[in-house]
């Protein structure tokens, strides 16, 4: 939100700085980092806006960030509190986590074998198996790209479906499949 609302001076005169730095060693205040290591981004605008692209700044999955506004008047009129600089925040740049795909299944014998298709990125797998007709659930975690079931009653549907965990991250998941 411009600093200057209700103020004469045109909000035209205002430009904005985004500051980024990498935080790179674990648990370092932001503020520290801001104060002792060259910015990783900047950017300049008289928008209220900034958009970042992750694959242009080649942003790292998993490392933390920290960031800052500060607002200036370029005119010279509007002075701004702490010399227009906002609280610095932080965040924790987390990689897109494609959905699996490709899901295919084979019987054999007495078991039928699930496989799917994988990204780099993936590091396990949350694996759901349904029958629908009994309210029988099977929840399970593999490392494999694929999940193999013993025995399934003959004629009974069953529903399954896939989750990718990416970077070894439980947090940072893809959709089901």
């Amino acid at each position: 939100m411009p600093g200057n609302v209700g103020s004469p001076v045109s909000s035209g005169s205002i430009q904005y700085t985004f500051e980024m730095w990498e935080m790179r060693i674990e648990g370092i205040n932001p503020n520290t980092i801001a104060r002792s290591m060259p910015v990783f981004h900047e950017e300049n605008t008289f928008n209220t806006f900034c958009r970042i692209d992750p694959a242009t700044l080649m942003l790292e999955p998993g490392m933390r960030y920290a960031w800052r506004i500060t607002a200036a008047d370029v005119s010279g009129y509007i002075p701004f509190e702490q010399n227009g600089h906002s609280e610095i925040r932080a965040f924790i740049y987390k990689a897109a986590c494609d959905s699996v795909t490709h899901l295919n299944a084979t019987a054999g014998g007495s078991s039928v074998t699930f496989a799917w298709d994988t990204e780099p990125n993936h590091t396990s797998f949350n694996v759901e198996m349904r029958q629908p007709s009994t309210g029988w659930l099977m929840n399970s975690e593999t490392y494999d790209n694929k999940a193999e079931f013993f025995e399934p009653e003959q004629g009974e549907t069953f529903r399954m479906r896939v989750q990718a965990v990416c970077n070894a991250d439980p947090s940072t998941v893809s959709d089901y499949s």
